[in-house]
């Protein structure tokens, strides 16, 4: 096997692989927009797609792809515990894209609010299930489901298996292994977790792409997982 051959599929390239093998999409659900997923929007063009992204700070650049793309915004956090959140936010293009509910405060009043200094920000916005912010019975399928919500991505899809149960695609942020977290093991946003979820419902692994390794020791440390149905015809093919 060549080096070309044995190397991970970036982000854009798995997507361009699907679409070469034939997978078309007409819906597109983006949890964890931030500025935005433009591969996933250029290679499924033609999808409708919903947008899911609580933080202000977002407004401008989704208002910008909803100007090039047909779909619909939605100003929630998904997650399994409903309720009204605050979460503190250093102001930094690194501090917004890691933005996560592990970073939640005590409240800080509505909207956002910067702290002392400038250094940070305060965010209050309302976490709802999965299925209460999204309809899963108006889907169109073949319908894919990206989630990129910094740690968060497993209890993501579990507030929403009518959501999941819509979709012939999940592409799933994921950790390698644990790290520090308020979570318990078992909702931890690991490997072994979210695989394991995965398949009691249907999925398999399709692709690992877009390794990310650790600065301390240069570790593999987190990867996007492509799932597809396990009667999907991307497994029709048993041969080498």
């Amino acid at each position: 096997m060549s080096d070309e051959e044995s190397k991970m599929r970036g982000f854009s390239d798995a997507l361009l692989h699907l679409k070469k093998l034939g997978y078309a999409p007409e819906t597109v659900i983006d949890v964890g927009v931030a500025w935005g997923t433009p591969p996933l929007y250029e290679t499924f063009s033609d999808a409708f797609f919903h947008l899911v992204e609580p933080l202000s700070k977002f407004d401008g650049a989704i208002g910008g792809i909803l100007k090039t793309y047909k779909g619909r915004a939605y100003k929630a956090a998904a997650g399994e515990h409903a309720g009204p959140l605050t979460i503190r936010v250093r102001p930094t293009a690194l501090g917004y894209a890691g933005a996560s509910l592990s970073h939640a405060v005590a409240a800080q009043g509505e909207g956002a609010g910067q702290g002392e200094n400038g250094e940070v920000e305060y965010y209050t916005f309302e976490v709802k299930r999965l299925d209460d912010i999204i309809d899963a019975e108006t889907l169109t399928r073949p319908c894919l489901l990206k989630v990129d919500a910094q740690g968060f991505d497993l209890s993501v899809v579990r507030s929403g298996p009518k959501v999941l149960a819509a979709c012939d695609i999940v592409i799933m942020e994921t950790g390698v292994f644990p790290f520090a977290s308020s979570l318990d093991e078992a909702e931890r946003n690991t490997l072994a977790n979210i695989t394991g979820y995965m398949s009691q419902h249907g999925f398999c692994v399709y692709d690992i792409v877009s390794p990310l390794y650790r600065p301390y020791d240069a570790a593999l440390s987190q990867v996007d997982l492509i799932f597809a149905r396990a009667d999907s015809a991307l497994f029709k093919y048993k041969g080498w």
